[in-house]
């Protein structure tokens, strides 16, 4: 497939994808068979909702999570503790900031994943 095409299918997909979660995804070329595309989107650990931001690899088959990051201000023990539990803690050093990573599947975000699929065969069939 043309590059300008590929390009315009990715930008059609991101513009949906917004449309459809009210959140703006963004693409990075450099990973994934397509693209990965970042996109935030809540996630619950025991009981606590964490906002997360998820890495989607984009082809043309379809679309699959990849990794899930969380920030949390600190200090926060509790939700420290929930995410020692679940994701690994990067070295990371910005304020008073925590990132955490976790390897991201897709029963974790049905209803986003529900939403990208959709795109998806709209966009790539």
């Amino acid at each position: 497939m043309p590059e300008a095409d590929t390009d315009e299918q990715l930008n059609q997909f991101c513009r949906l994808v917004e449309e459809e979660t009210g959140e703006e995804p963004l693409p990075d070329p450099y990973i994934g068979d397509i693209c990965w595309v970042m996109i935030h989107h809540p996630i619950d650990f025991h009981g606590e909702t964490f906002t997360a931001e998820f890495d989607i690899n984009l082809s043309e088959d379809g679309v699959t999570p990849q990794w899930g990051e969380i920030r949390i201000d600190l200090p926060d023990e509790e939700r420290e503790a929930i995410l020692e539990a679940v994701a690994g803690r990067l070295e990371y050093s910005e304020g008073d900031e925590a990132l955490y990573e976790f390897s991201a599947s897709e029963d974790q975000i049905p209803e986003l994943m529900e939403d990208l699929r959709k795109v998806h065969t709209e966009i790539y069939g």
